[in-house]
């Protein structure tokens, strides 16, 4: 799926996504870059073993006390997120699967390609309901629509060519292994009444990219805050390899 699709919380299990893949990678016949069908997805048991297969971490972003992301060592994740994604790497081993490093290509540049794409498209569908109803959407919602405005045609077409190369350089380097992983979030969960305003522009700094990439990627539960609150693991896999 070469889309930014996003299936949300539908299913509890692991078995259950490769169920919901398998109903929602189909072959999108405009796509440039989609192979045949049966080419897509292997069968379901593939899914329940990672013995021999190759998981990449991307570089700098367990480091201990602060992981780097997006090459930004200024965002830096939190130690508790560190620590779980850190055991779950461990289980990878565990179970056989072999983890190295990974420099990616430029995720801020998909990161930013990610903000501009979501502002502008986001404020040409929503333009009625931003003019005739602006209360119905939430202060943070409508602040980013609002943003979208301000973009010009030629920022929104940049961002579509620079998306197109950060694709091409991210399935190169991507070439030698089964997966990438990394925390979905630099920041653990938070109470909803007391989340700081500025976790909402970091929550999707590690899953934006990979949105815009159109590559297929999974959050799942690795752990716990010391407060008790969960800490996501994002598995991302090349493009078509669901």
């Amino acid at each position: 799926m070469k889309k930014a699709n996003r299936s949300g919380r539908i299913v509890l299990y692991l078995f259950g996504a490769a169920v919901l893949a398998l109903l929602l990678a189909k072959v999108d016949a405009p796509d440039w870059g989609a192979p045949p069908a049966a080419e897509l997805l292997p069968e379901l048991p593939a899914y329940r073993h990672v013995e021999g297969q190759t998981i990449t971490v991307y570089v700098g972003a367990l480091a201990k006390g602060g992981a780097i992301l997006a090459g930004q060592p200024q965002l830096a994740a939190t130690v508790a997120v560190v620590d779980a994604v850190d055991a779950a790497l461990g289980v990878f081993e565990e179970l056989g699967a072999r983890v190295e490093e990974i420099a990616l290509p430029d995720m801020d540049a998909a990161y930013t390609v990610g903000t501009i794409t979501v502002a502008v498209e986001g404020a040409a569908v929503h333009a009625a309901n931003l003019r005739e109803r602006p209360e119905l959407s939430s202060d943070e919602l409508r602040a980013a629509f609002e943003l979208g405005s301000f973009y010009s045609g030629v920022d929104y077409v940049q961002a579509q060519r620079v998306r197109r190369q950060v694709m091409q350089a991210t399935e190169r380097a991507m070439v030698p292994f089964d997966a990438v992983v990394m925390p979905t979030s630099p920041v653990p969960t938070t109470p909803i009444a007391s989340s700081p305003p500025e976790h909402a522009m970091l929550r999707p700094r590690n899953t934006m990219p990979f949105n815009v990439l159109g590559l297929p990627g999974i959050s799942v539960p690795c752990g716990f805050t010391g407060d008790g609150l969960p800490v996501g693991l994002q598995i991302v896999g090349k493009a078509f390899d669901e």
